[in-house]
């Protein structure tokens, strides 16, 4: 594979160069691609890979692991041109970082097509809301992802091959969660693009896993 290049470049947004922008183009895109995965079949015709988050706490055990390079990954994906069908959540592998493979997939029923369209418009509404996995924070077995249309999902992860669902919430009336779950002291805090802000609780399985104290969120560095 051949070297990575930086290079410079001018953007412009709204009439104005954006100078910041060429900037960070020149610091940021000296990435080299070691692998990548595609997903076919997609689950529908139209995908798109909002988050890729590490598993914490779950080191791949392939060769010599002194850095604790993870062993799997969730992903979320999402197409925002239209609600229907839904898209998901994924789960790959990367213990052979060179090779990573598709091993666990999770949905809500309106995946089918005619699920989806069968869905009631809230009333006032012109269209249905968003559907899809939408933004993960991840533990060591457990996924909490606010799912537009769906609220928040509380997703079993131990056994990545057969992911399952172990808890929700929905906000009326859409479920229209877009936020990333944030951990504080035991609490969830979510934000409903309709209905504002909802701090809840997770008591099902694992629960006795989940921290009880920090903050906690796969939108930044956890610990904070």
């Amino acid at each position: 594979m051949g070297k990575a290049r930086a290079f410079t470049t001018t953007v412009l947004i709204a009439g104005f160069t954006n100078v910041i922008v060429s900037y960070l183009l020149v610091r940021y895109t000296r990435l080299e691609e070691r692998s990548r995965l595609d997903v076919w079949p997609s689950m529908v015709a139209l995908t798109g890979n909002h988050s890729a988050v590490p598993v914490p706490d779950r080191p791949s055990m392939s060769g010599k692991n002194p850095n604790k390079r993870p062993a799997y990954v969730v992903m979320t994906e999402e197409w925002p041109f239209g609600p229907c069908p839904e898209r998901g959540l994924r789960i790959a592998s990367v213990e052979s970082e060179i090779n990573p493979t598709l091993i666990g997939a999770f949905a809500m029923s309106d995946s089918v097509p005619e699920a989806c369209f069968a869905q009631p418009k809230v009333p006032g509404a012109k269209i249905r809301p968003m559907m899809h996995a939408h933004n993960p924070t991840v533990f060591k077995n457990l996924v909490f992802v606010g799912w537009l249309g769906h609220g928040l999902r509380a997703i079993d992860i131990s056994n990545p091959f057969n992911p399952r669902e172990v808890g929700h919430a929905r906000p009326v009336p859409w479920g229209d969660v877009m936020t990333y779950p944030d951990f504080h002291n035991g609490l969830i805090y979510i934000g409903d693009n309709n209905s504002g802000l909802h701090v809840l609780k997770y008591t099902g399985p694992r629960a006795d896993e989940l921290p009880k104290t920090g903050t906690y969120s796969s939108n930044r560095t956890s610990p904070h």
